[in-house]
């Protein structure tokens, strides 16, 4: 795939993924004749969605916070968005190193605004994290299921997020 900027705007926040040269979005083209006699959103393939040491810089426009997340490897797995969808990889935020594997039931579900069975795993340091349940979108994000959270100081990892725990030591 070819290098380039992908700028994506949700809800006032401005993302732009940068890969390096030779990585890129590969999307199988969806023929002028597939919405005819099917749904198309069924019919869009993801052939390979892969990141090697990408950045990405998001600027909340409401705070005015910018933020970034260096050297992000990322490879996402599942063929349609009925399939069940893998994402893992590992990024740089914090100058901490965090490896993820998130897994869905399918992307179908969540577009269909229906519960979907969801597990995600963060691991690194100053924590690793967990979830296994469901996940709704709507008017409100549902999240349902069992939490994890691990670390050795819940002020290091408070300050590690941007947080300042009231009588915590520096």
């Amino acid at each position: 795939g070819a290098a380039g900027i992908m700028r994506v705007g949700v809800g006032g926040i401005i993302s732009d993924a940068q890969p390096s040269a030779g990585n890129g979005f590969e999307l199988a083209a969806l023929p002028a004749a597939a919405g005819a006699g099917g749904d198309l959103l069924e019919k869009l393939e993801l052939r390979s969605i892969q990141l090697t040491k990408a950045v990405i810089r998001y600027r909340d426009d409401r705070s005015g916070t910018l933020e970034q997340v260096q050297d992000l490897d990322l490879q996402l797995k599942g063929r349609r968005v009925s399939d069940p969808m893998k994402v893992t990889g590992a990024v740089n935020w914090q100058n901490e190193r965090i490896k993820f594997d998130a897994h869905l039931d399918t992307l179908s579900q969540l577009i269909a605004n229906k519960a979907a069975k969801a597990r995600l795993t963060l691991s690194g340091q100053p924590l690793s994290a967990g979830f296994d349940g469901t996940v709704k979108l709507g008017d409100a994000v549902e999240v349902k299921g069992q939490t994890r959270l691990n670390g050795a100081s819940l002020a290091n990892t408070a300050r590690w997020v941007g947080m300042v725990l009231p009588n915590a030591a520096p």
